[in-house]
């Protein structure tokens, strides 16, 4: 009876799975190391989950997405950013792609964009759960390649494709601060002052943490590679000690920096470290840029 019972266990399961409709495979993570699309103009990596938990960086992660941004992230997309592990994003003149790394639910959270899209091109939730068309006069494709890791990507159509389907190359800035950012070539300054020294290098390399020995500072790291003049040094200098007693500087507490200020001549590059309190640099957040950013990246109301 026993073996009778186990036999007919047996050819259901096989019956049930010799179906002529086999199931789709699961969604997987993607290494974010591995997530290339060349030509990449700039990187940026942000870890919320442990900016909003770190009593240094708090105030910082605060200054930029305020309490408002963070409720309509909330009611909107299912999304509660201070949760979020991870955000890592690339981008340039063409393309933009933004991942969300663990701490909120992705397939909730790509339906909720689809439902804002207009027009919604193109939906499917087999195998992944994905969304296309226009969400503030500009087109994404949003999809959920797990339970908790959803890729953004605005541009035309095969954006997302392409990307997911690149030849795999080595990624440009891994980094694991809590904040950190790597523009490619010079940065957008006039050719003059230290626009003009800097106009020549082939890549910048910012990082923010906290202060190694926990002085209750946030240490700030700027590498600068490529081709500098050898007064590079003196310029990088005289420009900080410039900008320090300046409205801009005095907001954003660059006379610490500027005590602060650390510049070494590498083999390949310079590197420049400074210390700065996170409440003076959270209150210039606040007053030049925390309302641009909220406006931006708090979703449409429409």
């Amino acid at each position: 009876m026993v073996r009778d019972w186990l036999f007919f266990c047996v050819v259901l399961l096989l019956a049930c799975g010799s179906s002529s409709k086999a199931k789709a495979p699961p969604p997987h993570r993607v290494a974010l190391e591995a997530l290339v699309l060349e030509p990449v103009r700039w990187v940026a990596w942000a870890r919320p989950k442990h900016c909003f938990s770190s009593p240094d960086l708090q105030p910082v992660a605060s200054a930029l997405l305020s309490p408002s941004t963070l409720a309509s992230f909330r009611a909107l997309f299912g999304i509660d950013l201070q949760n979020v592990e991870v955000i890592a994003a690339q981008g340039n003149a063409e393309h933009l792609f933004v991942v969300f790394d663990r701490g909120f639910d992705a397939k909730r959270a790509v339906q909720a964009l689809g439902r804002r899209m207009l027009p919604l091109e193109s939906q499917t939730d087999d195998p992944l759960v994905r969304r296309a068309g226009l969400y503030r006069s500009h087109r994404f494709e949003a999809v959920a390649l797990s339970e908790d890791q959803a890729l953004l990507a605005k541009g035309p159509p095969g954006v997302f494709s392409a990307l997911l389907n690149a030849p795999r190359r080595k990624h440009p800035f891994l980094s694991n601060a809590p904040i950190a950012f790597m523009l490619k070539g010079p940065p957008p300054l006039p050719p003059q002052g230290i626009g003009l020294v800097l106009s020549q290098i082939e890549r910048l390399e910012f990082e923010m943490r906290e202060h190694s020995q926990g002085l209750g500072r946030l240490e700030l790291v700027l590498r600068l590679y490529g081709p500098l003049p050898q007064t590079a040094p003196y310029n990088l200098r005289a420009f900080v000690s410039s900008i320090a007693s300046t409205d801009l500087g005095l907001a954003f507490g660059l006379e610490e920096v500027e005590e602060s200020l650390r510049i070494q001549v590498k083999s390949d590059h310079i590197a420049l470290g400074a210390e700065l309190r996170p409440k003076r640099l959270a209150k210039g957040l606040r007053i030049f840029f925390g309302a641009t950013i909220s406006e931006v990246l708090a979703p449409s109301e429409e």
